[in-house]
């Protein structure tokens, strides 16, 4: 430690912005298996998917999303999925704790449709 420095948790502390958990769910989101970005008429209002909500408390966070999947992908397994990827991503980036990730399927994307 350098002479005369305090230790480092003493000096300050470090503000995470909102915008930070919810960008950053979000790509853990978009990386998950099955899940693809989805722009339907609610694009026009800035309401695409995946839809992101981020609650926090101190250093718990909780988290609700609104995905689009592929279809045909295994719900349980997408959703689980999800959920993992979420809280890991969140939990060693911002090093808080994610007590939950709720995922709600409002959209399955044809497979077909996605390659034309």
């Amino acid at each position: 430690m350098a002479e005369g420095l305090a230790p480092a948790a003493t000096r300050g502390r470090t503000v995470i912005d909102d915008r930070v958990y919810e960008r950053t769910a979000r790509a853990a989101t978009l990386g998950a298996s099955g899940v693809v970005e989805h722009r339907g008429a609610g694009a026009l209002v800035g309401r695409s998917l995946p839809r992101v909500e981020v609650r926090r408390s101190d250093d718990h966070v909780r988290v609700r999303l609104e995905v689009a999947l592929v279809w045909p992908t295994p719900l349980d397994a997408a959703t689980a999925s999800v959920r993992d990827a979420v809280a890991g991503t969140l939990a060693r980036v911002t090093g808080s704790t994610v007590d939950a990730v709720d995922v709600t399927v409002t959209h399955l994307e044809p497979q077909d449709r996605r390659h034309r």
